[in-house]
């Protein structure tokens, strides 16, 4: 059964899931699989695939997010990690962040269908969400840019002494070191820097940042798009 090899996965890093989550996972994957012939959603369109780097991959994250936050998936893409967030913490609120109307359309398909009601769905760029400013408790985003662009996107929606956490791959030290500059003018300090091996074949390694916001954010950031990415900090 397609459960029961969702469930083992999860097991191998701690995680036991409901029979309601691991139903809700499952249809998850069969939109995902279904959309995909459609409109190119991801790179990785197995069963197995998806669930292994997808989503026990979003799922690392999870046991850094604090009871009850707010959290924003910045760029989020066919819903990783916010959508699995959603499903797999019930007391978090989770909203998602994409600008392309193709990702957004699916993620609330996909929420409508395994009745989330955890989750709401932003169609906009992140640096003109001004109504979120110091609104989160927890930022977060995968495989969206270098660290750097990353915090100057998502750190002026944290909350002081809120977090952002980065999902990062074998480049993590690298971009933290590349960062310096954007921790400071954007008052970040690095709370916890975990390197986690993921399940998969390849034995690959998941970095996860966890940067605190120290101060207010200057109202000068985020800078637009074009120039966060022309001079990024």
């Amino acid at each position: 059964m397609r459960t029961t090899f969702i469930q083992l996965s999860f097991e191998r890093i701690g995680k036991t899931l409901s029979a309601k989550q691991l139903e809700q996972l499952d249809v998850y994957a069969s939109l995902l699989m279904e959309e995909n012939k459609i409109h190119n959603l991801t790179a990785i369109d197995d069963f197995e695939g998806i669930v292994i780097k997808h989503f026990v991959d979003c799922a690392l994250g999870l046991n850094y997010i604090p009871q009850g936050a707010k959290v924003c998936d910045v760029g989020s893409g066919a819903g990783f990690p916010g959508l699995v967030w959603a499903i797999l913490r019930d007391d978090i609120h989770v909203t998602s962040i994409e600008t392309t109307t193709k990702k957004i359309v699916f993620q609330k398909k996909v929420a409508q269908t395994c009745e989330l009601h955890n989750i709401h769905f932003v169609n906009e760029r992140v640096e003109e969400l001004r109504e979120y400013r110091e609104y989160f408790d927890v930022g977060t985003a995968r495989a969206v840019a270098s660290l750097n662009i990353l915090l100057e996107l998502i750190m002026p929606l944290v909350k002081v002494e809120g977090i952002v956490i980065a999902l990062k791959g074998q480049n993590a030290q690298e971009e933290l070191f590349n960062s310096t500059k954007a921790l400071d003018c954007l008052h970040g300090r690095v709370q916890k820097n975990d390197t986690l091996q993921l399940i998969d074949d390849e034995k690959s390694m998941r970095t996860i940042l966890v940067i605190e916001k120290i101060k207010k954010t200057s109202p000068q950031y985020p800078r637009g798009y074009a120039k966060i990415k022309k001079q990024p900090l």
